[in-house]
């Protein structure tokens, strides 16, 4: 996604995995949330001082319509949105980019993504990474799983763990058909 002369805002919408809201600054996207019962709960959620733009830029919109179509259940690719990792660490960014190429429909444990990242025995840092996601679904730290219990781990947005197990079921029917 390429963005030229944007102004920073937000945009919130609604879809079948509640409402959603995406902020931006003038480079990329800053952050996405999802799973909201309320769009008051995603204003919650975003860089205060923002408040909804009326003139959402064509990529924030493009945007929008791929998420509802994630939401409905289609599969998308979200590799081209480029996400505001200025603030990460190499770790972080090792992890998050990573996890963006763990496959629709399928999972990867923490330890796993931390060897990916090239951090073998940092497990729990990698959880740490993901459990501060500001991007879930286009960095689906869904499809990060525990190893042993109950094998879903956590899950940071509304709705939790429930939230994180209906998005992989969503993908593994996809995958199944």
């Amino acid at each position: 996604m390429t963005t030229t002369q944007v102004r920073p805002g937000c945009h919130v919408f609604n879809t079948k995995l509640g409402w959603m809201g995406i902020a931006w600054n003038e480079e990329c996207m800053s952050r996405l949330t999802f799973g909201h019962t309320t769009e008051k709960s995603v204003l919650g959620r975003i860089p205060a001082g923002c408040s909804p733009t009326r003139r959402v830029p064509r990529e924030y919109l493009a945007l929008e319509k791929q998420l509802k179509q994630y939401a409905r259940g289609d599969f998308v690719d979200f590799s081209h949105v480029q996400i505001d990792d200025a603030d990460y660490t190499p770790f972080q960014r090792a992890v998050v980019d990573n996890c963006r190429q763990i496959a629709w429909g399928k999972t990867m444990t923490y330890g796993e993504l931390a060897k990916a990242a090239g951090s073998p025995r940092a497990a729990r840092a990698v959880g740490s990474v993901m459990s501060s996601n500001r991007f879930p679904i286009v960095v689906p730290c869904h499809r990060v799983v525990s190893s042993t219990g109950d094998r879903f781990g956590g899950f940071t947005a509304p709705g939790g763990v429930p939230m994180k197990k209906r998005m992989l079921v969503l993908e593994k029917d996809l995958v199944a058909n």
